[in-house]
């Protein structure tokens, strides 16, 4: 099944999505200059909201970083079990060399300056992830103290006199013996390396540095049955090692835009020297002067989620029935309830939606009705024109095409609705009241 959520949001002056310039992003649709919210921007927002990050906490699900910083988890690992500074720097260095380059100039500008060891790319991992990747490193750092731990070279010399290829009866049993001696050799590292004096522990700190990656990621377990993050499994990730297996995105997040021509705005802002009270001449005016971009609109919002990838996503996760359902309701309030962080210390701007329409279809045919706002809407009561346009756009697309949904579940906020058909689509198979019943409705169409 897949669920398509089509929002209405009015903003008062805001700056909800800056770029580098710190103006509001826009762009042209339509012949007009409209304000966007990235899609990258909904998804950091969605992240973060409240109602899945409580659902993660209740259920113990473990939570997903996408961060250069995943060399620093690996180390802590190390260092809370009580191996040397050495060794843990080391080991980060190391894991740092998992994945491929990642070409961004502004990243290669910023690495320079940036003295922490860091991933060549950003990563979207969890924690299972973190430890499956301890594990390797450490059998990597067992096999370079300890060389003769070699499944082929034991299974060579027990066919040596024989001069022959070792058998596959041979091979099995050197790679028992391999991985017996492996054991024995990781249960007692700590306790060998603690033991170390420190030109010892120096030396095995370059040694470790200079591991290749591959021989990491050959060591690692379990990359394809992990359990993984509830953020990976909603928005996905694609990465360049085999450490991490690749997810396919459940959730697909259009680029929002205003239904408005936006009007951009600049306003300067006067800083008061606090301290200056002598009433000098030289002490009058600004302590400093800036300036903020800004603008007010109302947006059309539209993402999808398809339940049957997340199901398979979280196949590997203890409590994945648990979490589906309890997952899309979460979805679905911090859509409606969470907005964009930035810029709210001079800025703040939480809205909730004016209304909010969610079609469930067993057919996945997903449609964005962004269309509906090609020509832009009145500025006047922009959020009226705008459910008025989505509505007539919904109707006019399910019957001309003949879009097929299990239901259509419409909310509108009483003050802007004006009491007329017009604000309420003739294809809805379900209307209400307040958003607690839509939700409730949307999680319980879920099969």
């Amino acid at each position: 099944m897949i669920y398509e959520i089509h929002m209405i949001k009015s903003f008062p002056p805001s700056n909800l999505n800056s770029g580098e310039d710190r103006a509001p992003k826009t762009s042209q649709y339509g012949g007009y200059l409209r304000s966007n919210i990235s899609s990258f921007c909904v998804k950091k927002t969605l992240k973060g909201g409240g109602s899945l990050d409580r659902l993660k906490k209740s259920l113990s699900v473990e939570r997903g970083n996408f961060s250069r910083q995943m060399p620093s988890e690996v180390a802590k690992l190390f260092a809370a079990e009580g191996y040397p500074q050495e060794i843990c720097d080391a080991v980060a260095v190391l894991t740092a060399k998992i994945g491929k380059k990642d070409d961004d100039p502004a990243q290669k500008a910023k690495g320079k300056e940036d003295a922490r060891v860091q991933s060549k790319q950003m990563i979207f991992f969890g924690d299972s992830d973190v430890r499956a990747i301890a594990d390797a490193v450490k059998e990597c750092i067992a096999i370079n103290m300890h060389p003769e731990i070699s499944a082929k070279e034991s299974a060579n010399e027990n066919s040596a006199a024989e001069k022959k290829r070792p058998t596959k009866k041979q091979l099995r049993e050197a790679k028992g013996a391999r991985q017996t001696k492996l054991d024995a050799a990781l249960s007692c590292m700590l306790e060998e390396i603690t033991a170390m004096d420190d030109e010892s522990i120096e030396n095995l700190a370059g040694a470790i540095k200079g591991i290749e990656a591959k021989k990491v990621e050959a060591c690692v377990k379990d990359t394809d049955t992990r359990p993984i993050p509830l953020e990976v499994a909603l928005f996905g990730r694609m990465t360049t090692s085999d450490c991490i297996r690749d997810v396919e995105a459940a959730v697909q997040v259009g680029l929002t835009m205003s239904t408005n021509e936006v009007v951009p705005e600049t306003m300067v802002v006067a800083a008061v020297d606090d301290l200056l009270t002598s009433g000098k001449l030289s002490d009058k005016g600004a302590g400093n002067l800036t300036t903020l971009d800004f603008n007010a609109s109302c947006y059309y919002f539209y993402t999808s989620l398809d339940t049957d990838v997340l199901r398979e996503n979280l196949r590997y996760n203890d409590n994945a029935d648990e979490i589906l359902p309890l997952a899309v309701e979460a979805f679905i309030r911090d859509m409606a309830k969470e907005n964009p962080k930035a810029h709210q210390s001079n800025l703040a701007a939480p809205v909730m939606p004016a209304a909010m329409l969610i079609e469930c279809k067993d057919i996945k045919s997903p449609m964005t009705l962004a269309t509906a706002f090609e020509t832009p809407v009145n500025p006047i009561n922009p959020a009226l024109g705008s459910i008025k346009r989505l509505v007539r756009e919904i109707d006019e697309a399910s019957r001309e095409f003949s879009l097929e949904a299990e239901s259509r579940l419409w909310f509108v906020r009483g003050k802007y609705s004006d009491g007329t058909s017009e604000c309420v689509p003739a294809c809805a198979t379900a209307t209400f009241d307040t958003f607690e019943q839509l939700v409730k409705a949307a999680s319980a169409a879920l099969h």
